[in-house]
């Protein structure tokens, strides 16, 4: 019982069916919060509550996105927390929090943290979508063991390769960066 991992424990949500209301009330003051911040469209509450509504709505009518966002945010939200577990490590070693930050303000740290969101993205709509994807790729004829082209391009073998070389290219990117 104690061996539950946070991706089972987002699994009851979903074996209640309970993604189809948290995702767009997610959706909902996601996007409120953003329209209050930025004043982007009217600085009244009620408009900004409504245009969030709506689009939160808009959401919920597509119960295949829901379930992207779904298998979507833990895995964000867990690339999120190991960021700040780093961050709280060094901070525990003594470095400075505004040294930290300034850190991930490097481009090459934004690069490959893009890329990691990336990965994780293609991740989720390959699990989401993979069947409908691979209906669209597979030309009913064998491919000599290799599987669908889905399987090809998300195999591990793949994703280590792109993870690989993105490492490598952010290295190289910051030993050959001039210093400003």
């Amino acid at each position: 019982m104690a061996e539950q991992t946070f991706l089972e424990a987002i699994g009851i949500f979903q074996y209640f069916g309970l993604q189809y209301l948290l995702v767009p009330l997610l959706i909902f003051v996601m996007t409120l919060g953003i329209l209050q911040k930025t004043k982007m469209i009217s600085d009244k509450p009620d408009i900004n509550a409504a245009i969030g509504f709506s689009f939160a709505f808009v959401i919920a009518m597509v119960p295949q996105f829901v379930d992207f966002l779904a298998f979507l945010m833990p895995l964000m939200i867990g690339f999120i927390m190991i960021l700040f577990g780093i961050g709280m490590i060094f901070m525990l070693f003594g470095a400075k929090s505004d040294n930290f930050f300034n850190f991930f303000k490097s481009p090459g740290i934004i690069i490959l943290t893009i890329v990691i969101f990336m990965i994780i993205v293609f991740y989720s709509i390959s699990d989401v979508f993979g069947d409908q994807i691979s209906s669209w790729t597979s030309d009913n004829r064998t491919t000599g063991g290799m599987g669908s082209g889905v399987e090809r391009i998300f195999s591990p073998e793949v994703f280590g390769t792109v993870i690989f070389i993105s490492v490598a290219a952010v290295g190289v990117y910051m030993i050959s960066a001039q210093k400003s």
